[in-house]
């Protein structure tokens, strides 16, 4: 990721999708992080409630639900459930980010409620804006930008599984 050309829609959308699940969320957490919020990991092996990433600014409290699909648009059913669960929660705004699509019931239930819904190409253009005001550097992680070895860094091998799933809760 750190070396793709981000203005290529093609290269970013392939490399997006090629990523494991929880580097796409990590991916999502640090672009947020990156326009300010404070972002808290819930997903990854353990049952995350339906929801991968709590949202925190002046706002409010968001709940966030990934969705790395390769070719799946993103339904109706999985929007309505973080719509409840940001009311159990007692969040501001339920946000689903995809790295595809959404089908128009999935829309249309969206519609006129605190729903965010964040398709493939709104994403790249989310991590462009954050890429532009923040480069990764060659010192810093493929996936967050962070600098190896800071906490917000996942590290790259399978040693450390164990640190990934405590550090960061996947």
């Amino acid at each position: 990721i750190r070396n793709c050309d981000w203005s290529s829609d093609v290269c970013s959308s392939d490399l997006i999708r090629a990523l494991p699940w929880q580097e796409f969320e990590l991916l999502v957490g640090e672009a947020f992080r990156r326009q300010g919020y404070r972002a808290e990991e819930r997903g990854g092996s353990q049952p995350d409630g339906g929801v991968d990433l709590v949202l925190r600014n002046a706002a409010g409290k968001s709940v966030v639900q990934c969705k790395r699909w390769r070719s799946a648009q993103v339904g109706v059913n999985l929007v309505r459930d973080l719509y409840g669960v940001m009311t159990a929660e007692g969040a501001d705004e339920a946000i689903v980010v995809s790295s595809g699509k959404y089908t128009k019931h999935a829309r249309a239930f969206a519609e006129g409620k605190p729903i965010r819904l964040i398709d493939g190409k709104a994403l790249l253009t989310m991590i462009r804006e954050v890429q532009a005001e923040a480069p990764i550097s060659d010192q810093s992680s493929p996936v967050t930008g962070a600098p190896e070895g800071s906490p917000n860094c996942p590290k790259r091998s399978e040693e450390h599984t164990s640190e990934l799933q405590s550090q960061f809760r996947i």
